[in-house]
């Protein structure tokens, strides 16, 4: 993955995985004990992105969530570790082929706020309210 990336882009991508961790009290060196839960991102989005809005941070988050039909075990709280984390990056970067499945999926899961699997005026209506123009520069130039 680091030369997908590119060694510095690797490396600007694990700080941001870092940063919206938890970080578990036997982990000592081992970046693999790391993982990201909601609650972890919420704590740390505003100084990873500099975006202090609690709903990007939410939508942030549920793109790495593995859907459920994909999951071994079904949980209540999900755990996104380092590895699920590179691969969510990678497809979110692979430029060849926007129109592809994954990047279609990824979008729909973002613009829709209620999760009803339909975007409608509810998912707009919010999306307006919680992702004011200033703050999608922020993003969009990070």
């Amino acid at each position: 993955m680091k030369y997908h990336f590119g060694v510095e882009n690797f490396f600007d991508i694990f700080h941001c995985f870092y940063m919206l961790s938890n970080i578990p009290k036997g982990a000592q060196n081992n970046p693999f004990a790391l993982f990201m839960d909601q609650k972890s991102v919420l704590r740390g989005f505003a100084a990873t992105f500099g975006v202090d809005c609690e709903e990007v941070a939410i939508r942030f988050y549920k793109l790495f969530v593995v859907p459920p039909s994909q999951q071994i075990e079904k949980k209540r709280v999900h755990k996104v570790d380092l590895i699920r984390f590179y691969e969510v990056v990678q497809q979110l970067c692979d430029t060849s082929n926007y129109a592809s499945p994954q990047h279609i999926i990824n979008a729909f899961k973002f613009y829709d706020y209620d999760g009803n699997n339909n975007i409608g005026s509810v998912d707009i209506v919010n999306l307006i309210k919680y992702l004011p123009s200033r703050k999608i520069e922020k993003i969009y130039r990070k």
